[in-house]
């Protein structure tokens, strides 16, 4: 309250203490109508400013429903039925006067008890009121031990969302409220026809170093996610120091982050994932904001100089990363981003000495078994357009049809699997078989061109010998015309079957005393 405000209120109190009885509702009133307020306000102003007390003890059910036939379980009622209105938006449509109507009309209160200001009252009164019920949940804040404790990402898209020359300018506002910003429901939308600029970023949370790094994409892909994490964690060589493996990564639930490729990528460099929950975005709220100081302070420039292809957005945001991180003063630690992240320890630099290649590598699917096909084949699944995604295993060593092998398979990587038959043997490269028209395999005989017969496999081979033994034969074929003509097996060489027991001499057992069992003579 402003020294002004209190003169005029210490004023109109002198002039209600020098009314006389039965003129201070007069006087009240030409104060309140100088000061441009109501006399109840009035009254509360005073009251609140020490200068006036009514000297009236307050009713001890102040507050509570004193008309007969209401009850606090009605106005709840009532209440649950307003709150059904309630959009996404956080607006609640149902009015006061249509709950009364509507309550009135369903027996829930007798017509004429409850009017809109009263209903109003004793919902704020209960904590029921749209105000009360749609206010933000508390939270907790959060704190991390060091740089590279904690790390944050969210993708989201560019305010740019085309390439200049393509499809031309156009802002990310003008869909946000549809879409929310998020790349999958953007793809959704698009049917999945059209690429946009997508912006990855991700946050050191105890340093608030920023990272961000764009891809041209039609939605969020899980090759996408740990490509951008590769890049994050990597060394760099712009002047950036910023690199190293957390201990925890804090991201949503989407179905990019959470395919069985990035799982395994993350669980191979021992990173703990923390996925927060849907609808609830201050759980990685630093790195909500760094998105909008991303958008603020980088793209916003591209209104005036738009990127023209991926490799330029990116140098660019390489460049206002190492500018951003280098000169600007946190509001939390009162250094730059780099100088507080300059901070971390040995123990604490998780650094990633192998080359990226060999990181993609982690990103692989579960090992699985699956048996092989006649045709020497196995599948996995189905491609975008819908054709079987099949590898043949024609020609590996010890791989027959019938026989269970082992498969693992790279994200990025879908056209190559590895397989092995046993844990102890090490992996073999397939490619995918390419698909004639009509669906065909590449490996598939052409009718009346040709006929390919599959070589035999080392168990048939063995299979085929132990026939010519067992004919006494030097040709397959001639084994075949043996076994044919009802041949005895094995007849070449004198082999008789029941030699082992005809030979047999039993040794000579003692004879046994036993005991005479009475046996009765027939009649």
């Amino acid at each position: 309250m402003t020294a002004g405000e209190l003169e005029r209120l210490e004023a109109a109190a002198r002039a209600l203490e020098a009314a006389g009885h039965g003129e201070r509702s007069k006087a009240a009133k030409a104060q309140a109508e100088r000061l441009g307020i109501s006399v109840p306000t009035l009254y509360r102003k005073l009251e609140a400013a020490g200068l006036y007390r009514s000297g009236r003890k307050r009713r001890a059910d102040a507050g509570a429903i004193r008309k007969e036939g209401v009850s606090d379980e009605q106005i709840k009622l009532i209440a649950a039925m307003m709150l059904t209105s309630k959009r996404n938006t956080g607006h609640v449509e149902m009015s006061a006067e249509d709950a009364i109507a509507r309550a009135e009309a369903n027996g829930i209160v007798a017509p004429g008890l409850l009017t809109p200001d009263t209903l109003r009252r004793h919902l704020r009164r209960l904590k029921l009121d749209a105000r009360a019920q749609l206010a933000p949940t508390p939270h907790q804040d959060m704190a991390s031990l060091h740089p590279n404790h904690v790390h944050q990402m969210d993708p989201s898209v560019c305010l740019q969302w085309y390439f200049e020359g393509k499809r031309g300018m156009a802002e990310r506002d003008m869909v946000a409220v549809v879409y929310k910003n998020k790349p999958d429901e953007l793809a959704r939308a698009a049917g999945k026809k059209t690429k946009k600029i997508l912006r990855y970023v991700l946050t050191d949370h105890f340093s608030g170093t920023i990272f961000v790094r764009y891809y041209h994409e039609y939605g969020e892909k899980q090759t996408t996610a740990i490509d951008f994490l590769i890049e994050a964690w990597s060394r760099k060589e712009n002047g950036n120091p910023f690199h190293g493996v957390p201990r925890i990564l804090v991201w949503d639930q989407g179905s990019a982050n959470t395919a069985r490729g990035t799982e395994a990528f993350l669980d191979s460099l021992g990173v703990r994932v923390m996925p927060h929950l849907p609808h609830n975005p201050r759980a990685k709220g630093q790195v909500e904001n760094a998105n909008y100081i991303v958008q603020r302070s980088f793209e916003s420039g591209l209104r005036i100089t738009p990127a023209t292809d991926l490799d330029w957005l990116n140098e660019q945001a390489a460049k206002w990363c190492a500018w951003f991180n280098a000169t600007k003063i946190h509001s939390r630690h009162h250094m730059t981003r780099f100088g507080c992240w300059q901070m971390i320890r040995p123990e604490e630099l998780r650094e990633i000495r192998v080359d990226k290649a060999t990181l993609r590598k982690l990103a692989s699917h579960p090992v699985r078994t699956m048996k092989i096909k006649g045709n020497y084949t196995i599948t996995l699944g189905r491609d975008a357009d819908g054709v079987p995604v099949t590898f043949r295993l024609f020609g590996l060593p010890g791989m027959a049809p019938g026989m269970k092998v082992q498969v693992r398979r790279n994200v990025f990587e879908p056209e190559k699997v590895e397989v092995r038959l046993h844990e102890d043997e090490p992996w073999i490269e397939v490619t995918r078989e390419e698909v004639r028209p009509g669906g065909f395999l590449a490996g598939a005989a052409m009718y009346g061109e040709e006929h390919k017969q599959p070589a035999h496999t080392g168990a048939m081979k063995a299979g085929r010998e132990i026939e010519r033994l067992t004919w006494g034969t030097d040709t397959d074929r001639e084994a075949e015309n043996a076994r044919k003509r009802g041949e005895k097996p094995l007849a070449h060489l004198g082999i008789d079957a029941h030699k082992h027991f005809n030979d047999f001499t039993p040794p000579a057992y003692m004879n046994r005393p036993g005991t005479e069992l009475p046996i009765a003579a027939a009649p």
